[in-house]
């Protein structure tokens, strides 16, 4: 996250030195919804969800943890059509079956045993 960070900062400080309006690279910050946005971002998703996926790991098998990760893209959908108001479409219906249907078949007793034995 920090070498993405520094890499797109430092294009985006050459493409503002080559317009000559440097002074804009900094005007964002002036907005108050853009720092709450990069505090969100910075803080709460992306080092919240790093501490999580850590806690996950230590309570559950990492490939237990890798399938529910899988969730995140129906949070996703349901995010943009309750925030957003994005449009929520039949393929997402089906998408989002098939993803639970995956994260609820791996984790079924049976393929636990039969992991175990074979």
């Amino acid at each position: 996250m920090g070498f993405g960070a520094l890499s797109f900062n430092l294009i985006l400080i050459v493409i503002h030195i080559f317009d000559g309006n440097l002074h804009e690279y900094f005007t964002p910050l002036l907005s108050k919804v853009f720092i709450e946005s990069i505090v969100y971002l910075g803080i709460i998703s992306s080092i919240c969800a790093y501490f999580l996926i850590n806690f996950s790991l230590s309570k559950l098998e990492a490939s237990t943890t890798s399938v529910f990760s899988n969730i995140s893209t129906i949070v996703s959908i349901l995010a943009g059509v309750i925030f957003l108001n994005e449009k929520f479409y039949y393929y997402h219906i089906i998408g989002s079956i098939l993803i639970l249907i995956g994260v609820i078949g791996v984790n079924l007793p049976e393929n636990k045993k039969e992991k175990q034995l074979g």
